[in-house]
């Protein structure tokens, strides 16, 4: 790794490169600091950004090279959720949509610096794998703390001694953001294995991360995580395992093995709920929300903190806010006093949260900014199938799994997610494009 970071060092300091070595050493802090501290995240891409406005030659240049092609449509999405402000209110619906300003910056940023970034790409994941891995045992030591003491340490967060009901305890942000990184991050180490890049950290690294993802909660997580190594297992391991088993134990040995991965890939969460006892009890915990919901009985207890019936709740009010508003939206600056309308009228006493970022989407920008968003997915994952297939069906498993993320919560309106999910959605066609480059030297 260090070598490597080194030769790329080395080569920009000899071109006098001095802006792209300064933004190296930026994207390095930032990978570190992401898990642990929204402040140092968010000043780290603010500098990034305004290096890569300074460095506009290598934007052209890169630009000429094709690294914008994967990804031309995204800043579109929140230029155009921009524009809804000349319809509503200017000043809230700037706030709104600067949350998503990772649309717009992290295809400048990346486009800057794509021809160092082509080189070093499994540097900086393999340091973010590590930072979030760090940040998760830390996490669960943090867990077996006294609950007094973690309240005396911890200044940003209300700790609520029943919260192990609905997950662990995290203390760098938000449980279901927390979440996200984890598995993000497990399937990050999944790409670094396929990389053969210090293989036998991956499969130690993957497993913890397995596991830490069953006993941390975030159930949005856990099902897009599921979903995106379904992807990796149909699409990659199943045709290299076949092919290994089959030249040791024949066809037909090699096809009762994979039926028994098959069945014990798509058990392993029944497994999970019999043998982890976090999981055990977060799984519990959303059937009997679920059951005193339809029974009536919710509302003998505190339900404001049930999180399953606060989504119906956030769906059911994202809905009538886009009945009346189905073509062009609320407009970004008057979409939240319009839903919360909705949740002062309402018969469940919630506060307001946006569980959908497609229903957000639409509800405050109009069908037009939905269907941009969608397709500027579909351009993306069109870029990588030409590329190349199992980088493809890496960047599918990534998106299956925001994409099931964002059913259940607009995730990257905070400012951790929001630079996460940007940041590798640019970077995976970078990583295709060095791919193909590293196939073709080798022929």
């Amino acid at each position: 790794m260090l070598k490597s970071l080194g030769k790329t060092i080395f080569s920009l300091f000899e071109q006098k490169d001095y802006l792209s070595l300064l933004a190296l050493v930026v994207f390095i802090v930032l990978v570190l600091g992401l898990p642990f501290s929204f402040g140092l995240s968010a000043i780290m891409t603010g500098s990034l950004a305004a290096i890569a406005v300074v460095n506009f030659k290598k934007i052209i240049a890169n630009y000429k090279e094709g690294f914008f092609k994967a990804y031309i449509l995204h800043p579109i999405v929140v230029l155009l959720l921009f524009a809804t402000t000349l319809y509503s209110d200017f000043q809230e619906g700037f706030k709104l949509a600067y949350r998503l300003n990772g649309f717009l910056i992290f295809p400048i940023i990346i486009l800057s610096f794509a021809h160092f970034l082509k080189h070093v790409y499994k540097e900086l994941l393999l340091l973010l794998i590590a930072s979030i891995t760090l940040s998760s045992i830390i996490t669960l030591i943090i867990n077996f703390l006294p609950a007094e003491m973690i309240i005396g340490f911890d200044f940003r967060f209300e700790y609520v001694e029943n919260s192990s009901a609905f997950g662990m305890y995290s203390p760098f942000m938000r449980r279901t953001q927390f979440s996200n990184y984890v598995a993000i991050s497990t399937l990050l180490s999944a790409l670094l294995f396929y990389f053969n890049y210090y293989r036998k950290l991956m499969v130690i690294i993957f497993s913890w991360l397995i596991f830490f993802t069953f006993i941390l909660g975030g159930r949005d997580a856990q099902l897009g995580l599921f979903f995106g190594l379904l992807i990796l297992f149909v699409f990659i391991i199943v045709p290299i395992a076949y092919n290994k088993f089959k030249s040791s134990f024949g066809k037909s040995g090699a096809r009762s093995i994979i039926v028994f991965l098959f069945i014990f890939f798509f058990l392993s969460p029944f497994i999970a709920y019999k043998v982890i006892p976090p999981f055990t009890k977060r799984v519990d915990q959303t059937r009997w929300e679920l059951h005193t919901l339809k029974t009536g009985e919710y509302i003998n207890f505190e339900y404001e903190h049930f999180t399953t019936l606060s989504r119906f709740v956030s769906w059911k009010n994202h809905w009538a806010v886009i009945k009346e508003h189905p073509v062009l939206g609320t407009g970004i600056g008057d979409f939240s006093s319009t839903l919360f309308e909705k949740y002062e009228n309402d018969a469940f006493n919630f506060p307001k949260y946006y569980h959908n970022f497609y229903l957000f989407l639409w509800g405050s920008g109009g069908l037009l900014v939905l269907f941009v968003f969608l397709i500027d997915i579909a351009i993306w994952l069109r870029s990588l199938f030409h590329q190349q297939f199992k980088i493809f069906m890496f960047g599918a498993a990534y998106m299956a799994c925001y994409l099931i993320i964002l059913i259940f919560d607009s995730s990257i309106l905070a400012q951790m997610d929001n630079i996460l999910y940007h940041f590798i959605f640019c970077l995976i066609p970078i990583i295709s494009i060095a791919e193909k480059e590293n196939f073709l030297d080798t022929l």
